[in-house]
C-alpha cells in the first residue's frame, strides 16, 4: 500500500507548490489533490504491472503515459481553474515535468 502512497503524496507536494507558483491566487488544494488522485495511482499499478511481468523496455510507455497524463491534467487545470487551455497545459507540463524528475532523485 504505501508503494502507491508515498508516490502519491511527493507528487501532490510538488505539484501544489508548482500550481501555487503558477496561479497564486487560486485555492487549489483540492483541485491539485483531485486530479492526482485520478492519474497517479493508475500510472503506478500499472507501471507495476509492467514491472511484475518482466517487460523489458518500459520506458517508451512511461513517456506516452506521462505525455497523456499531462495533457489529461492540464484539460482538468483549464476547466477547474477557469483559465485558458495554453496555461492549463503549461502548468500541468512544468508541475508534471518537475515531478517527474523528482522521481528520479528520490
Amino acid at each position: 500500500m504505501t508503494y502507491y502512497l508515498i508516490p502519491l503524496l511527493l507528487t501532490v507536494i510538488i505539484e501544489l507548490i508548482v500550481v501555487k507558483v503558477i496561479m497564486p491566487k487560486e485555492k487549489i488544494f483540492i483541485n491539485v489533490l483531485l486530479v492526482n488522485l485520478l492519474t497517479n495511482p493508475a500510472l503506478n499499478i500499472f507501471v507495476r504491472w509492467l514491472v511484475i511481468n518482466s517487460y523489458e523496455n518500459i520506458w517508451p510507455i512511461i513517456i506516452v503515459l506521462e505525455i497523456l497524463i499531462f495533457v489529461f491534467e492540464g484539460i482538468f487545470y483549464k476547466f477547474l481553474f477557469s483559465t485558458n487551455y495554453k496555461k492549463g497545459i503549461l502548468t500541468s507540463f512544468l508541475a508534471n515535468g518537475i515531478s517527474f524528475l523528482f522521481s528520479f532523485i528520490i
